[in-house]
């Protein structure tokens, strides 16, 4: 293992790169409002560059590309984005800018070997065009088992990326596979430099020969003035994911790195729109938590992070006093253990005794260091009334220690049941006004208008947890589950820019 030091870099052909896949022409037009200042004119089924480009860098034989392989959900995805745009202007290389992808169905760190294949497999323009529209009681052949799982979408048409390619090259390229770079690019095997990896940290990228620091997780060390010397046209990478993948100590590398994640923020008219009419019905004041609890290791510590965001909350946000807090909590959890020993026929309350027993104390809540390095202004002041346009939940707190409180909550969340998920109800039994987007179906209506013309599936049930950030973004303060990339990206990234603060850097 190389933890000091520059790697040698190889020309290593990686055999895993596959076919061409078809092209295919625009059928749907963006969403247009005519109200919203920023427009996206990227056709949702745009994953590549039209052919007149494309043709004609394929006619430039100097031009020099740098290529990775995205995985994981879509947060992932973005930072791994965000890295590949940092390292690629840092190289003077174009980028090969693979779609989004969306749904359920992700595609997890494997090596990039296999990654390369699966992602070619994931390709839908191979005749399964019929897919979309098998009738949902008909169980689908063979071809079409996880066709609606995911869908892929340009990240142009989510996020505006013209401030970035203001400063460098971008090229979208829905099929990055070496068959489709050597005919629609001109870039031969032998032109380029692989650098696989088997392990998600293999290879870290620094700006400096500093020594590596203690408990770092990368493998081998490469040096991006090194890289930037190699002469082959394409420089294909596999993963680029990590918030540390880029260690970068010279000021204006910093500076570059820091303009490329403010502007990945989420642009698209018809989102801005869904997400800025949800706010205008919770009031124009409202909190936002993110809460994950359904899957992994956060299905696993489900409860103990509801508890956190639940003190967050109420006591770090809200200025709750701890007493009062702890008071309220017990009120809550017994209410809930009532229930639960109702639902289940028991009533001898030994669950109910076991959830006090750990809730003698408030929990040990870290302090976010990178986020206090990046202080902002104070936030206004909370109004005494809240005024959302929907029924609240339950009766509002008259007690004035409870008041605010009253504060209308949205929840972004992957809880299977929604407000009806028993994980939520600390949240739900404080909050008499909490909201998920469910509960906002004429805000997100338009929504359903929005077809993806790339596998003709329809859009909404894919773009909401896109929805639930951008709402998040526009809350008076969001709090967010440890650990979540969904949670930081809004917390440093979102809140922060539509406040017109400095967004807080990781890594």
């Amino acid at each position: 293992m190389l933890r000091v030091g520059i790697l040698a870099i190889h020309n290593v052909v990686d055999a895993s790169q596959h076919t061409q896949s078809e092209g295919h022409d625009a059928l749907h037009a963006p969403y247009q409002d005519p109200r919203a200042p920023h427009q996206l004119d990227i056709a949702l089924d745009a994953l590549d560059e039209p052919d007149t480009r494309l043709n004609t860098l394929r006619a430039d034989p100097t031009t020099a590309y740098l290529a990775y392989l995205p995985h994981s959900g879509l947060h992932n995805q973005r930072i791994a984005l965000e890295n590949a745009l940092t390292l690629a202007r840092l190289l003077n290389r174009t980028l090969l800018v693979p779609p989004a992808r969306l749904g359920p169905k992700t595609l997890r760190y494997v090596r990039s070997s296999t990654l390369a294949r699966m992602l070619r497999l994931s390709d839908k323009q191979q005749g399964q065009s019929h897919c979309a529209y098998i009738p949902a009681d008909i169980p689908p052949p063979d071809e079409c088992m996880d066709y609606m799982a995911y869908t892929l979408v340009s990240w142009a048409w989510l996020v505006d990326l013209r401030p970035i390619e203001a400063q460098q090259t971008l090229v979208r390229a829905s099929n990055g596979t070496a068959t489709w770079i050597e005919e629609r690019l001109g870039v031969r095997l032998n032109e380029t430099l692989f650098l696989p990896d088997t392990e998600p940290y293999e290879y870290q990228f620094v700006d400096t020969s500093a020594p590596v620091r203690e408990g770092d997780k990368y493998l081998h060390i490469i040096s991006i003035d090194t890289l930037a010397a190699a002469p082959q046209r394409l420089i294909q990478l596999g993963t680029l994911f990590g918030s540390s993948r880029l260690r970068l100590q010279k000021a204006d590398n910093r500076r570059v790195r820091g303009e490329t994640r403010r502007h990945m923020v989420f642009a698209n008219a018809a989102l801005t729109l869904a997400a800025e009419r949800i706010g205008k019905v919770l009031g124009g004041t409202y909190v936002g938590a993110h809460v994950r609890v359904g899957d992994g290791r956060f299905q696993k510590g489900a409860r103990a992070n509801v508890r956190v965001v639940w003190w967050k909350l109420v006591r770090e946000v809200l200025g709750v006093e701890t007493e009062t807090a702890l008071g309220l909590e017990r009120r809550i959890l017994s209410r809930i253990g009532r229930v639960m020993a109702t639902d289940d026929g028991d009533d001898d309350g030994e669950e109910e005794d076991d959830d006090m027993d750990e809730m003698m104390g408030p929990p040990e809540i870290p302090a976010d260091v990178p986020s206090l390095r990046v202080p902002h202004p104070s936030l206004p002041p909370l109004p005494e009334t809240f005024y959302p346009k929907l029924t609240c939940r339950s009766r509002l707190h008259t007690t004035p220690a409870l008041r605010r409180l009253n504060v209308p909550l949205f929840i972004a969340t992957d809880a299977p049941e929604g407000l009806d998920d028993l994980l939520l109800a600390p949240l739900i039994g404080t909050f008499p006004c909490t909201f998920i987007l469910g509960s906002f179906k004429a805000e997100t209506a338009h929504l359903e208008g929005l077809w993806n013309g790339y596998d003709g599936l329809r859009l909404a049930g894919y773009l909401a947890p896109i929805v639930d950030a951008l709402v998040m973004g526009g809350a008076w303060v969001v709090v967010g589950t440890e650990g979540s990339t969904f949670s930081r990206y809004v917390g440093d990234v979102l809140w922060r820019v539509s406040h017109g603060w400095d967004i807080v850097e990781r890594g």
